[in-house]
């Protein structure tokens, strides 16, 4: 709040004719970020004053200012997290402060198909406003055939893994309780079995 957003008080009576000015205690100092109490000070024309306290109440209810479309995101399949995804700048606010931007609460990640994010603008008191962002996936591959199983003669076998590069775990289903390898296309282990409960499901963590 600066001065001239004040409303001067009223001069008081004299008991001299002559104008009695109003003017706020020297030191005052502004913007007012925050409740305080000032000293309004009456002076006559003979230089006899006297004061008045004024208390001020800063109570900000109103959100961040948002403007405007955000930007499309166009991106290829998928977006991993937050920090693939470039902020937006935080908004006008009406009081002084730091304006704070998060994904909405509820967000899931990784993000595959077209739709809308929505970011949340909070400032120093509390006070929220919302702006949606669109969000296109351009060439999302789909998920390829099911792979042929190995059978009884054979030693060896091509698959496809699906997403590539994979995450830490693939699963390979298997009718009989055998070791695994998974090599690289130059002959290096890649994965290899940690986990055979049953016989039938392994379990592969990459190295």
């Amino acid at each position: 709040m600066m001065e001239t957003d004040l409303t001067k008080p009223t001069a008081p009576a004299d008991n001299c004719e002559g104008t009695v000015s109003v003017a706020l205690k020297a030191g005052t100092s502004f913007p007012l970020t925050e409740s305080e109490t000032l000293t309004w000070v009456y002076t006559d024309e003979a230089g006899n004053s006297s004061e008045q306290t004024q208390e001020v109440t800063i109570d900000d209810t109103m959100p961040p200012d948002v403007t405007g479309d955000l930007t499309e995101v166009t991106a290829q399949c998928p977006i991993m997290m937050e920090t693939d995804l470039t902020k937006p700048t935080a908004p006008a606010d009406n009081c002084e402060g730091t304006v704070t931007v998060v994904l909405k609460a509820g967000t899931s990640f990784p993000i595959e198909d077209s739709g809308t994010i929505t970011w949340v603008y909070t400032d120093e008191d509390g006070n929220t406003s919302e702006q949606m962002q669109i969000v296109t996936i351009t060439d999302c591959p789909s998920a390829p055939e099911e792979n042929e199983p190995l059978g009884i003669g054979d030693d060896e076998l091509e698959a496809v893994v699906f997403p590539n590069p994979s995450g830490r775990y693939v699963e390979v289903w298997s009718p009989v309780e055998s070791p695994i390898r998974i090599l690289s296309v130059g002959g290096e282990l890649v994965l290899k079995s940690t986990t055979n409960t049953n016989g039938r499901l392994l379990k592969f963590v990459k190295r």
